[in-house]
């Protein structure tokens, strides 16, 4: 998507401007997106503009790569003291 910035103002703009688009399409104003789960990087503006066009049940849907998670975990991991990251990645391993 071609933005300035991928802020949760923008994502959340798409995902409403792809609902209307597919309102048109179907001519049912009630109709609105529902897969059976959402593929998203570890960033929280994806996250929080899809619970806030799609409700906050949606958030249990979504499902991340290995190597974002393992990126977000690494990047939490190093704000703590050694042992404590080795703990925290050891725990994220295990999930």
């Amino acid at each position: 998507m071609e933005a300035t910035a991928e802020d949760t103002s923008n994502i959340k703009l798409f995902w409403t401007l792809f609902n209307e688009v597919l309102q048109k399409v179907k001519r049912d104003q009630n109709f609105k997106f529902r897969p059976i789960g959402w593929c998203s990087d570890m960033a929280g503006p994806n996250m929080a503009a899809i619970s806030a066009v799609f409700g906050k049940e949606a958030i249990q849907y979504i499902k991340t790569c290995e190597f974002h998670f393992k990126d977000h975990r690494n990047r939490k991991a190093r704000k703590l003291d050694e042992d404590s990251s080795e703990c925290f990645k050891s725990l994220c391993d295990d999930l």
